[in-house]
């Protein structure tokens, strides 16, 4: 048998080996065994601790922590995507967790700064509506201005009251405004710790409803909702760029009309 005789017959039994160890396993191409070892499933995907970007719902970016704290998942805002870099987001986060692990309240400063830019953001966004369109322009707000309490439509009481009775007082008025309102107030109202005081979450419902109006309250109440995204930062946000496009559109029209010439501009 000559050598052109052989070479095929030797070819064939390569082919069919090469086929056996690729059904085992063992060749170039994982077997469906080896590949369920490395394939991560999208079950698995679930809640992980470290430093993430959210979007909120009215388009705006932060820096997400998420942390473990006595067995509990939680969440910690570190910053805007626009003043805080990847890198100084790990540098708070890493600060969080020191000191959380040294026995610190870091939630306590946390809320308190958060609470401090809601209502900058309350007053800003009130005297912006407040005022005529053709006067309206950007007003910067400094750290240590002191903040003034904002007129809310509350008629004052004939006899003294206690301050649980005040706050029920409050949410009821809250939830009276409409049914997307209401909802929001559940839900923020839900996510405030037990040993905080939630009468600060009424107050500034009624003091936006008294800045934009019940109606635009509405629309962002139920904006929130429908992007999972239900917080006071998130209502203030979305009223916020709806008045600034209520300012443009005011601005423009200023212009437009400025532009209207008289019949003895014409000759």
């Amino acid at each position: 048998m000559g050598q052109s005789e052989t070479a095929p017959f030797i070819e064939g039994r390569q082919s069919a080996m090469l086929n056996k160890l690729k059904l085992a396993g063992l060749g170039g191409v994982p077997s469906a065994q080896h590949a369920r070892f490395t394939k991560r499933k999208s079950d698995q995907q679930g809640w992980t601790a470290g430093v993430f970007l959210k979007s909120r719902a009215n388009g705006d970016r932060v820096w997400l922590q998420r942390i473990m704290i006595d067995g509990k998942r939680r969440e910690i805002e570190l910053g805007s995507f626009l003043t805080l870099s990847l890198a100084e987001a790990r540098e708070a986060a890493q600060e969080n967790r020191k000191t959380i692990a040294e026995g610190g309240d870091i939630f306590a400063e946390l809320r308190k700064q958060h609470r401090q830019d809601i209502r900058d953001r309350i007053r800003r966004l009130s005297a912006k509506l407040s005022e005529p369109a053709s006067l309206r322009t950007p007003q910067p707000v400094l750290q240590d201005e002191v903040l003034t309490p904002l007129p809310l439509d509350v008629e004052p009481p004939t006899a003294p009251i206690t301050q649980t009775a005040s706050e029920e007082s409050d949410v009821a008025k809250v939830r009276a405004l409409g049914p997307h309102i209401d909802a929001a107030l559940s839900v923020i109202l839900d996510a405030v710790p037990a040993d905080i005081d939630s009468g600060y979450v009424s107050q500034d419902m009624l003091a936006l409803s008294t800045a934009c109006g019940v109606e635009m309250l509405e629309r962002a109440c139920r904006i929130t909702l429908e992007m999972g995204d239900c917080t006071l930062l998130s209502i203030v946000a979305i009223l916020d760029q709806d008045a600034a496009t209520t300012d443009e559109a005011d601005n423009a029209n200023i212009i437009a009309h400025s532009n209207i010439r008289g019949a003895e501009h014409f000759h």
